[in-house]
C-alpha cells in the first residue's frame, strides 16, 4: 500500500501508521490493493475517495448494500435464534444470550464466512491488567523476576480478556447491519461481484470517522493529504 498522510483541522495530529491501517481496511472491504507511488499525486480526500472507485473494476448496481445486508442477517439470524420476527432495532442481546453468546456469535461468522468483531472484554478487567503491566515495567528497578512475571501475567491476561470478553459493542440488527456493510462491503451484497458506487465515498468517509474517532463534519472532500 502507499504511504500517504492526510492533514485538515485534527488530521495534522494523526499518526500515520493509524491512517495506514484504515486504508488496509478500505483496500480489504472492497477486495483491492493499493501499489507504490499511486497515491503520491493524491492532494485531498476527494481525490483518494476518486482513486478507490478507479480501484473497484465491478459492475455498479444502484442497490443499498446496508438493506442487503439487513436481509443477509435477518434470514441467519431467524434460523439460529428461533425469533418470529427481526427488525433493525432487535437487540443483539436477546439474540445472543450471554450464556452461549461467543458460540451463537461464530455460527452466524461461518454462514457469513467474515468475523463480526462484535464482542469486548469489561473495561474494568483490561484497565486492570494495563495497571498490572505499568506496575511490572517499573518493577525492573527492584526485582526484574517479579517484574517479567507481571509482564506475562498482564500480557496474556489482556489476550484472554479480548478473545473471550462477552461484551457487545453494538447494540442492534440495524448498527451490525451497518458494521457488515463498513468492514465487509463486497461480502455484505447479495451479488459480492458488484458495486453501488455511489456509495463508495460514504463508506470510507464512515470508516475514517469510526477508526480515527474523527467527526465526519471534518472529512470532507477539501481535507488535506500530504
Amino acid at each position: 500500500m502507499a504511504n500517504i498522510k492526510m492533514r485538515n483541522y485534527k488530521l495534522e495530529n494523526i499518526d500515520i501508521e493509524d491512517i495506514e491501517l484504515v486504508l488496509q481496511k478500505v483496500e480489504d472491504t472492497f477486495d483491492f490493493r493499493f501499489v507504490n507511488k499511486e497515491l503520491i499525486k493524491i492532494k485531498n480526500l476527494g481525490q483518494l475517495s476518486d482513486a478507490i472507485k478507479d480501484k473497484i473494476k465491478l459492475e455498479h448496481k444502484e442497490s443499498c448494500t446496508t438493506q442487503q445486508a439487513f436481509y443477509k442477517l435477518k434470514k441467519i439470524l431467524i434460523s439460529q435464534s428461533g425469533l418470529d420476527e427481526i427488525n433493525p432495532k432487535t437487540e443483539l442481546s436477546k439474540i445472543f444470550p450471554k450464556k452461549n453468546r461467543l458460540k451463537l456469535i461464530r455460527k452466524v461468522e461461518e454462514k457469513l464466512s467474515f468475523k463480526l468483531n462484535i464482542t469486548q472484554p469489561k473495561r474494568v478487567y483490561v484497565n486492570i491488567l494495563l495497571i498490572l503491566f505499568v506496575i511490572s515495567i517499573l518493577s525492573f528497578f527492584y526485582d526484574y523476576k517479579i517484574a517479567l512475571f507481571g509482564i506475562i501475567v498482564s500480557i496474556l491476561g489482556i489476550w484472554s480478556t479480548h478473545k473471550f470478553g462477552k461484551e457487545l459493542n453494538l447494540k442492534n440488527v440495524g448498527d451490525l447491519a451497518e458494521k457488515m456493510k463498513r468492514e465487509n462491503y463486497l461480502k455484505s451484497r447479495r451479488d459480492p461481484k458488484s458495486v453501488n458506487i455511489n456509495e463508495v465515498e460514504q463508506v470510507i468517509i464512515d470508516l475514517f470517522s469510526i477508526e480515527l474517532n474523527l467527526r465526519k463534519s471534518e472529512l470532507t472532500r477539501k481535507a488535506l493529504i500530504q
